[in-house]
């Protein structure tokens, strides 16, 4: 009898542990959960259409906000974040067009797990770009963990150079 008591404590301490566990990972999850869908849809595209599409839509990131910055009529959009994201997004789209036409046709093999810390990395780029350009924390009140993340100006240098250091490094 006692035997078996001892074998239900320790099955039930392994039970809570394990539910725990889960709890805190399901918790990660889903305070992450919008970087994670934007990562998704990065390796999602590049899946799709390929490597070179991918590095294409990473330099029409950089063209878009560059064209973006020095937009003269950006105050048409309503001052407001959500349209200075749209306006942001049709710049982007309008470079990734030109970029898409010029730029190389292959760039390699498709590896999966580089292809996703570049994707990984790109998202990160966007995130930080929606925190210090677009002031998106006042249209959505992101968890504590992407504010911590993403928020702080300091890292606002790093998130930005990342996807190019991450072609780089990569992008062989």
């Amino acid at each position: 009898m006692c035997a078996y008591v001892l074998r239900m404590v320790r099955y039930t301490s392994c039970m809570d542990a394990v539910t725990t566990s889960a709890a805190s990972a399901w918790g990660l999850i889903g305070n992450v959960f919008v970087f994670l869908i934007i990562v998704a849809a990065l390796v999602v595209f590049s899946m799709r259409v390929g490597k070179a599409a991918l590095l294409s839509l990473i330099l029409s990131l950089y063209v878009g906000y560059a064209v973006y910055s020095v937009f003269p009529f950006a105050e048409l959009a309503g001052g407001t974040p959500v349209g200075n994201v749209v306006v942001y997004l049709v710049m982007v789209a309008l470079s990734y067009l030109l970029v898409r036409r010029v730029g190389t046709s292959g760039a390699g093999g498709t590896r999966i797990l580089p292809l996703i810390v570049l994707c990984a990395l790109t998202g990160g780029f966007v995130m930080a770009l929606g925190y210090a350009a677009f002031d998106i924390d006042t249209v959505y009140d992101f968890p504590k963990t992407l504010d911590l993340l993403f928020a702080p100006a300091q890292y606002f240098f790093w998130w930005f150079i990342a996807p190019l250091v991450g072609v780089f490094a990569l992008g062989r």
